[in-house]
């Protein structure tokens, strides 16, 4: 609570996302009351990241994690139905374990699981798209794929490290090679730092962004269509032009400048759109009796239709439906809801370690652990998540490590895995 307090305390902005890790998180029974916990002091997003044991194993707690306010789940997930791949990198085989996961999720309707495979080369890079179509054809549950490629902690061989280094340059080029090239566009995650600001900013919430350095990673979203096939986004709209688009209304709202929207309905005919144009109308004919913010969803509705490539469709296809909600109801929930039909989210963030270390992305971190100061357990430390792995984290640990207990041995912790996974599969 004491770390969640400190986040939630930082000024300008407070920290809007709170992600539950560990160690494994799901060992507390007292999880769905930190959630809660959570959700109470302000947090709009909560994050669990778990190995996905205690879920599979209790379709019960898992139900109480939803109920306390669970957003979203990141399941480490490092490969599909290949065994040797999964006792390779855990020591057993958790295929059977992360397939429970999703039929319970399925089973309580739960909607905001993310897969996170950790990739290395020569040993599960040949998974990625089996991870994809895994995740492709259970999109009723998963939102979408986070792939991390391997950070190397600890010491290692030059001829080791270059054996296992696996990159996000590598990695798009097997995303693409599965999905036939269907990805045109990778873009780095601050690419929408000030389309989320004005999202937020519809919602009336503290406006957050997330501006980490180009190199930390990427973020796109890939379409299912209606044959089951992977699609570009651009197909369907220009991704491109309508984060412009975000950007030039974000910057009039920060200069409370006041738009004239019919200017941007020149050009278009809006019998192409159907229904939509109704819409459209009726936000114009309504806007002088509109607050200032409702007036800004008026225009960025009005601006971002001309978007759309195939406006025709927006009445028969689900995608397209999304979209439409997008930018005529234009906020957080609306953005998130387009994930529920069939668009995967897919991203990667590499992670640093001793070997590829560069402080301007560490000064630029999204990704921060709370950790309670040992020398003076009334503060609270903010580390930023590769600065941990590589600086910090094992005078940390020691720290606050509970004196006079001793470490469980390997072969110890390997029997009661496996004695576990007995138990998922009954």
């Amino acid at each position: 609570v004491q770390i969640m307090e400190h986040f939630r305390s930082m000024k300008p902005i407070p920290a809007v996302m709170l992600q539950i890790s560990g160690g494994e998180p799901t060992i507390r029974d007292d999880l769905p009351d930190i959630i809660r916990k959570g959700k109470k002091l302000g947090f709009t997003e909560v994050m669990v990241t778990t190995n996905g044991v205690r879920f599979a194993k209790s379709i019960d707690f898992l139900q109480k994690c939803k109920d306390a306010g669970m957003d979203a789940i990141y399941l480490q997930f490092d490969a599909t139905d290949d065994p040797e791949v999964w006792k390779k990198i855990r020591g057993v085989n958790l295929w059977p374990l992360k397939k429970r996961v999703i039929e319970n999720c399925r089973k309580i309707g739960y909607f905001g699981l993310m897969l996170v495979p950790v990739i290395a080369k020569g040993v599960n890079d040949h998974e990625v798209g089996k991870i994809l179509d895994f995740a492709k054809d259970n999109s009723d549950v998963i939102s979408g794929v986070v792939f991390q490629p391997v950070a190397l902690c600890g010491r290692i061989s030059f001829e080791e490290l270059m054996d296992l280094r696996y990159t996000t340059s590598d990695l798009k080029v097997a995303i693409n090679k599965h999905t036939n090239n269907a990805i045109k566009r990778f873009f780095p995650i601050a690419t929408t730092a000030k389309m989320t600001r004005l999202l937020a900013w519809f919602d009336n919430m503290p406006e957050f962004s997330m501006t980490s350095h180009k190199d930390c990673g990427f973020a796109t979203i890939i379409i299912v269509n209606e044959k089951d096939e992977w699609e570009s986004i651009d197909e369907y709209f220009d991704s491109e032009g309508l984060i412009r688009w975000s950007n030039k209304v974000y910057d009039m709202v920060q200069g409370k400048e006041i738009p004239k929207p019919t200017g941007f309905l020149k050009g278009i005919n809006l019998k192409d759109f159907g229904a939509v144009a109704g819409t459209v109308g009726k936000f114009i004919d309504d806007m002088t009796d509109l607050g200032y913010r409702q007036m800004m969803k008026a225009y960025y509705f009005a601006g971002g239709i001309k978007y759309v490539k195939h406006p025709e469709k927006i009445l028969t296809s689900k995608t397209y439906q999304g979209f439409a909600r997008l930018i005529a109801s234009p906020n957080l929930a609306s953005a998130a809801n387009f994930l529920h039909t069939k668009n995967l989210m897919v991203s990667a963030m590499h992670f640093q370690d001793a070997y590829n270390f560069d402080l301007d992305r560490v000064c630029r971190c999204l990704v921060h652990y709370g950790v309670v100061d040992p020398e003076d357990n009334s503060k609270t430390l903010e580390v930023p998540f590769c600065a941990m792995n590589t600086l910090h984290r094992e005078r940390l640990e020691l720290a606050n490590a509970i004196k006079g207990e001793e470490a469980k041995k390997a072969e110890v912790i390997q029997a009661e895995i496996k004695e576990l996974l007995e138990t998922v599969k009954n």
